[in-house]
């Protein structure tokens, strides 16, 4: 048992009112023999006590079990998600790995839910070296189907890396193949000459913060080698790589991005002889943000491309590719560097063609399924009169038929008869079907976290925690072909739209919102 796994199972068992008795074995990695020990755990009958793990102080406890006053003193918690230990052969997981890490086979294909409401779950499409899609290994002589070769040397060009005697003869002093990776070579005999040989895979990050992601393993090589990603160095093996799998880590905060990434690794051969390289292991996590996998992600701080004095591109960080990308007519939403709470935001001036659309695609056509789209605005639209150009326009799926076929969700909307004195309130709507109105002021050029949400029959909508929801018929909100606008009409700013299409809980809806809030120092 390591040191932060015991931390967390004393954590577990503390607030037990009767003692605890835990057998201890210790061993090392130079096999001496171990040693074993109990120990009583008593104490911490009190709920209030031994919060030191989940908490930044330590609640004391009284000879009787009782909580005493006091701060206990501050800690840090070394097995929160900054900086999980790993024990496996894949290394540490460093900052933001999800808890548990990676081990031998590359992290837990099960999803499991982290702090705050985020959801870890396993990165699909990495490989070891020399194995078929099921993990393995090839026969002798078989092209790597997973990592594509390219070098200088006019001798092994590639893209084609085979796969070199497996589980017979390598060459002397190298570490063997294993029973689930094989060395890859630029051809089968592993010969080769002074050149570098770069072994390229990839692999896709869908619906995940790509700020969480995180890659460990264990690799060799003949003669050095280095690892990159998305162009970027990340890890280094010198010379002699060739004799042992050492581990290496991608940590939390590197170059990932949703959509695909690369992972390559340059081989330097120091003269003609024998080259390769071994991924022994390979695996990875990153979170599914709150649970449920985005199909938008609009971050104006991410993504943005500009040209003839507004933005031309507004890039989708889900990577489902849902883009944003302004109507062809003048003038083009703009590019605010510096806005809600110290961000970027994308600015509208209220003009109905002011705006972003985004093309329907199977990941937006959500059936009759649940679904979320969540966003931060601030916006000062005056009173509405009832043509939609003054609604202002946070997220509307149509065809521009004016018939509303889709999720729409708009910043102010007249209430009252039509043609009348009309009050505003932010709206969404299901089809052709309205719902109450959220009654709080949202128009007063403040920011808010705006949202709707449909579970069953059931819309919710949400300004600033408070929400307001009406029972609706189970429309079919697809209408392919029907894509989505944002920002016409609307007098302000966006600065974040995500959208979920999946079952998104009240929690999970609190927890979203109050992160947004957070993160936009509001």
């Amino acid at each position: 048992m390591t040191y932060a796994a015991l931390e967390r199972f004393v954590a577990n068992v503390l607030h037990s009112p009767e003692p605890i008795e835990v057998t201890m074995r210790a061993r090392n990695a130079m096999r001496l023999p171990v040693f074993s020990a109990v120990v009583t755990l008593a104490c911490l009958g009190s709920a209030a006590c031994g919060r030191a793990v989940d908490d930044a102080a330590t609640v004391d406890c009284g000879p009787d079990g009782s909580a005493m006053a006091g701060d206990g003193g501050a800690r840090n918690d070394a097995t929160s998600d900054a900086g999980a230990s790993n024990d496996d052969a894949g290394g540490d997981s460093d900052a933001g790995a999800p808890d548990g890490g990676t081990g031998d086979t590359g992290g837990s294909d099960a999803a499991s839910t982290n702090d705050g409401g985020a959801t870890s779950t396993a990165i699909a499409g990495l490989f070891s070296t020399g194995v078929d899609a099921t993990g393995a290994p090839l026969a002798q002589g078989s092209v790597d189907p997973h990592y594509a070769l390219a070098s200088s040397d006019p001798n092994f060009p590639g893209p084609s890396a085979f796969v070199p005697q497996p589980n017979g003869p390598l060459p002397a002093g190298w570490a063997s193949d294993t029973t689930t990776s094989n060395w890859t070579s630029v051809a089968a005999n592993t010969s080769g000459d002074q050149a570098v040989y770069t072994y390229t895979t990839t692999f896709t990050l869908t619906g995940v913060d790509p700020a969480t992601a995180n890659i460990a393993g264990t690799w060799a090589c003949a003669d050095s080698c280095t690892m990159s990603l998305n162009g970027v160095q990340i890890a280094a093996y010198a010379d002699p790589a060739w004799m042992s799998a050492e581990p290496f880590s991608i940590p939390a905060g590197s170059p990932f991005h949703n959509g695909t990434n690369t992972l390559a690794v340059a081989v330097t051969s120091a003269g003609t002889a024998s080259t390769g390289v071994q991924i022994v292991t390979i695996g990875g996590n990153a979170n599914v943000p709150f649970g449920a996998p985005y199909v938008v992600w609009l971050d104006a701080a991410k993504g943005v491309t500009q040209s003839d004095g507004g933005v031309s591109v507004w890039a989708d960080q889900s990577g489902h590719g849902n883009d944003a990308t302004p109507f062809p007519t003048q003038p083009l939403p703009t590019y605010t560097p510096v806005s809600i709470g110290g961000l970027p935001t994308m600015h509208f001036d209220g003009d109905y063609v002011d705006a972003f659309g985004i093309a329907d695609a199977p990941s937006l056509d959500w059936g009759t399924d649940d679904y979320a789209v969540v966003l931060v605005a601030k916006y000062t639209n005056a009173t509405p009169d009832d043509s939609p150009a003054t609604w202002g326009t946070l997220w509307d799926k149509n065809c521009g038929t004016g018939t509303f076929v889709g999720a729409a969700m708009w910043g102010i909307y007249p209430t009252g008869d039509p043609g009348g004195n009309q009050t505003t309130a932010m709206t969404a709507r299901a089809e052709n079907h309205q719902i109450a109105q959220v009654p709080i002021t949202t128009d007063d050029g403040n920011p808010h976290v705006l949202a709707m949400r449909r579970t069953g029959t059931t819309l919710y909508v949400w300004a600033d925690g408070v929400g307001s929801s009406g029972q609706v018929p189970l429309d079919d909100v697809s209408q392919t072909g029907c894509g989505v606008d944002i920002g016409g009409a609307l007098q302000g700013d966006i600065a974040e739209i995500i959208a979920i299409h999946g079952t998104v809980s009240d929690a999970t809806m609190s927890a979203l919102e109050q992160s947004l809030r957070t993160k936009y120092g509001f």
